[in-house]
């Protein structure tokens, strides 16, 4: 019998990312960083091969799904959009291992864990996305400055 203890409390930076470059740069981008990031993760974690491909990928098509409703130029949106995506990946990898018979503690403190670090996340978003544009401009050669 095989017991899965999830993670602790995080702030998920992949999903920040991928939302990042999904909004201010382009869909394919983002698409190929989430594509990217899964496969990198499958490589070095010691767990199902995939596993995070398939994860990452579905939370991109989750993304591109949701922001179609939401103003993703705003605080709000950054925040409901990016809150949206780290719940969905939680629940994503709950159910793909549960459908692969891996026994999950999944209690009431794993389920608060994952909407703090999802609240989290949508909280620390638009601060990420300023610097992350703040950068792209410097290191693109875009400053306005002269």
């Amino acid at each position: 019998m095989n017991l899965v203890i999830l993670k602790p409390l995080d702030v998920d930076l992949v999903i920040i990312f991928t939302v990042f470059i999904f909004v201010f740069h382009s869909e394919k981008g983002a698409g190929i960083f989430a594509f990217g990031q899964g496969l990198v993760t499958d490589m070095l974690s010691g767990g199902m091969l995939g596993l995070f491909t398939s994860i990452y990928f579905i939370v991109f098509l989750g993304i591109n799904f949701a922001t179609r409703p939401l103003d993703m130029l705003s605080y709000g949106g950054q925040f409901l959009i990016v809150s949206t995506a780290v719940i969905l990946k939680e629940a994503v990898m709950v159910f793909i291992l549960r459908i692969f018979s891996l026994e999950i503690s999944l209690s009431a403190e794993n389920v608060l864990s994952f909407i703090i670090s999802a609240i989290l996340s949508g909280l620390i978003a638009p601060f990420v996305f300023y610097l992350m544009n703040h950068f792209w401009d410097f290191f693109s050669g875009e400053n306005s400055e002269a």
